[in-house]
């Protein structure tokens, strides 16, 4: 199976203007990510790259997920 790491948007800060109250956030994009596999072994994606991994670790991939701004978003993506 041939998975894409889409690499994270996390969300840096939230803070709050001091005049008008409004709620501002600035966010961080990470690239790469170390997983760890059930099996114990563990591998370094990097955003935008395509991997080969067996079908047993690509589906352990593909639900992978965290939430942003309230959704679910997923880390993977399968790719032919």
């Amino acid at each position: 199976m041939r998975v894409k790491f889409n690499g994270i948007k996390k969300q840096a800060r939230r803070s709050g203007c001091t005049s008008c109250g409004r709620r501002m956030s600035s966010y961080t994009f990470e690239r790469e990510k170390v997983i760890f596999f059930p099996t114990g072994a563990r591998k370094l994606f990097v955003a935008g790259e395509i991997y080969e991994v067996s079908d047993e670790d690509g589906l352990f991939l593909l639900e992978q997920r965290y939430d942003q701004q309230d959704q679910k978003t997923y880390m993977f993506e399968q790719v032919k």
